[in-house]
């Protein structure tokens, strides 16, 4: 209404919920969402055609784990995605709302001294079903840019109270952002 025009939704897990992904839905916006590994269910589509329901942690199990390809461009990241479907129907209900979305699991590549651990990994999703697994993470990183003016407004305007003291605090954003300045 205002007049600000926008192509992307960019938001933690804790707005990676049904009901903003609906509504970025209906304002035609694409989504790029770090997402929780919790309950919440997924709709996959084998190649014979038969389909199975699976959280995004036994989607890794299954389908992601030992499955892992370098980002281009990015030798420190490993990554490896996933088109399935999510019933955005707010109850059982409900409806059925399907709506297919692209799920990117990544994680750090650990140097000589560390193993990754089974843990150490994390999920992205996004509506944007086209975008390459590299342009979803460099756009994610963008947000480590408002994070970081948020904090700045925070300490020097007296604009609500901080919640963490470090940037560091926000470490997966910093992680992120590195990704789009490695050479």
């Amino acid at each position: 209404n205002a007049g600000i025009e926008a192509e992307y939704f960019l938001a933690d897990a804790w707005f990676a919920t049904k009901q903003v992904l609906t509504l970025t839905q209906d304002h035609a916006l694409t989504a790029i969402v770090r997402t929780k590994k919790n309950k919440t269910k997924y709709r996959l589509t084998l190649a014979d055609g038969s389909t199975q329901m699976l959280t995004a942690v036994e989607l890794y199990q299954h389908h992601i784990k030992k499955q892992w390809r370098h980002i281009k461009g990015r030798q420190a990241y490993q990554a490896q995605s996933l088109v399935v479907e999510l019933n955005l129907a707010p109850t059982g209900h409900d409806a059925d709302r399907w709506m297919k979305v692209k799920l990117l699991f990544v994680r750090g590549i650990a140097d000589e001294k560390s193993q990754p651990g089974k843990h150490d990994w994390a999920v992205f999703l996004t509506t944007g079903c086209h975008l390459e697994d590299s342009t979803i993470l460099e756009i994610y990183a963008l947000r480590w840019g408002i994070e970081v003016y948020f904090k700045e407004a925070k300490q020097h305007l007296g604009l609500l109270k901080e919640q963490s003291i470090h940037y560091s605090s926000n470490s997966h954003y910093r992680n992120l952002a590195e990704i789009t300045t490695e050479p």
